[in-house]
């Protein structure tokens, strides 16, 4: 998982609560330790943690709807269903989770708790790999620099 973003609004004094003005943010804290106006208190700047954007339902729905495309390609030939290849991918292209329990370990993928980063990064494995090693041409999606990116490399 990718780190949280932190933003610092402007301070407020520890000791009496002032604001000192107009509610400012910015990515570091530039006010810290600046003294209050009002009572000469320690200015302390709020800090708040923003959590990392879950993938969203259109990077899901293009997943599943590349799964299905490279199902209907390749079941003909290895009798795979969508839940194999999707189990497949997931062993293949994500970062396993160890979980023992009893004794017994085992290693857990999932794509729901992915960032929209890191979903990103994840389909562009499975886009790479079903266009290269598996020759199935799948689905663009509108973006800009699509083409570029997944270029295939000069032999």
């Amino acid at each position: 998982m990718s780190d949280p973003k932190e933003i610092y609004l402007e301070p407020v004094c520890a000791k009496c609560g002032d604001q000192g003005g107009d509610r400012q943010w910015c990515a570091d804290d530039v006010w810290g330790g600046d003294p209050c106006d009002g009572c000469g208190g320690g200015m302390a700047a709020i800090k708040y943690i923003l959590p990392p954007k879950v993938r969203t339902l259109k990077q899901n729905r293009l997943y599943w709807k590349w799964v299905g495309e490279v199902v209907t390609a390749i079941s003909e030939y290895t009798g795979y269903e969508k839940d194999e290849v999707h189990n497949h991918f997931k062993s293949c292209f994500l970062p396993g989770k160890h979980v023992e329990i009893g004794g017994r370990s085992s290693r857990y993928n999932t794509t729901t708790t992915l960032t929209t980063q890191e979903m990103s990064a994840y389909s562009d494995r499975i886009y790479r790999f079903a266009k290269i090693d598996v020759g199935v041409e799948l689905t663009e999606p509108p973006e800009p620099d699509f083409e570029e990116r997944y270029a295939q490399p000069n032999a």
